[in-house]
């Protein structure tokens, strides 16, 4: 009898490991609230990154320009919004990874501004309280981009950073958003809301995403209800005050919309 009753918590678990396995996990370096407080530094190499999945979006360290992973291929997105493939050694600050195997692709001859896509994305949504890996191809009438100088210390605070970034227009373009939604409950954890970034289709431009008019339309996306952060060990981390205060969410929603 206990031999059985072995055997049946052996398979019990056995189970449930297999279905963590096989379960989609969304992983996440740092917290932008730090991102907010100034800690640039990259700590986790994009080498370690690429054990957490094929498709994400984040910064460089310094936030030395936009960097975002598609198809397993990590890309920079330089201040004059050429592109460069990013080496193993080369850190972020700020990181969100997960391996991307859509459930969901839908194709659709309408015309979106960015507005209209982001209320297209959550009508399709079955939980609004999940984390979406998402991915949009289309061909874009016109796309507004930002990307970042290098900053040195004394770091400047994302006010200072936003004054000094790179704008860029792309007009006619064929190229992928590459992007997640994150609940708007984690604000200060991770980006609230829907946040993107731009590859042309030929891998060479792209940056954070500001404003569009896109056609032509394909979106896949995956829903995900696991969630994983990597804290820095570093001591600006560790030392740093977090509270996410009231001028600190404004800065937030300027810092992602700019």
């Amino acid at each position: 009898m206990k031999k059985i009753t072995l055997l049946l918590i052996v398979l019990l678990v056995s189970a449930m490991l297999i279905s963590a396995e096989g379960e989609k996990i969304i992983t996440q370096t740092s917290t932008v609230n730090a991102v907010l407080k100034g800690l640039y530094d990259g700590e986790m190499t994009f080498g370690e990154l690429k054990k957490y999945g094929d498709f994400g979006i984040g910064y460089f360290h310094k936030m030395a320009g936009e960097a975002l992973a598609v198809d397993g291929v990590f890309y920079r997105i330089k201040s004059d919004g050429l592109s460069e493939i990013i080496k193993d050694s080369d850190t972020t600050p700020f990181f969100t990874i997960t391996s991307f195997e859509a459930n969901t692709d839908n194709f659709t001859n309408r015309k979106f501004d960015y507005d209209g896509l982001k209320e297209y994305l959550l009508n399709m949504m079955p939980r609004k309280k999940s984390f979406y890996a998402i991915k949009v191809t289309g061909i874009f009438d016109n796309l507004e981009a930002r990307t970042f100088l290098s900053q040195a210390k004394p770091y400047p605070d994302v006010k200072q950073v936003i004054e000094t970034q790179t704008e860029i227009k792309y007009t006619n373009t064929e190229g992928i958003l590459v992007g997640f939604y994150t609940p708007e409950f984690l604000e200060g954890i991770g980006i609230p809301g829907f946040h993107f970034h731009y590859l042309s289709m030929d891998k060479t431009r792209g940056g954070h995403v500001r404003t569009l008019n896109v056609n032509s339309v394909t979106i896949e996306f995956i829903e995900i209800t696991r969630f994983q952060i990597i804290l820095p060990k570093n001591k600006e981390y560790q030392d740093a005050d977090l509270s996410m205060t009231k001028t600190m969410k404004k800065d937030l929603r300027k810092f992602e919309k700019q």
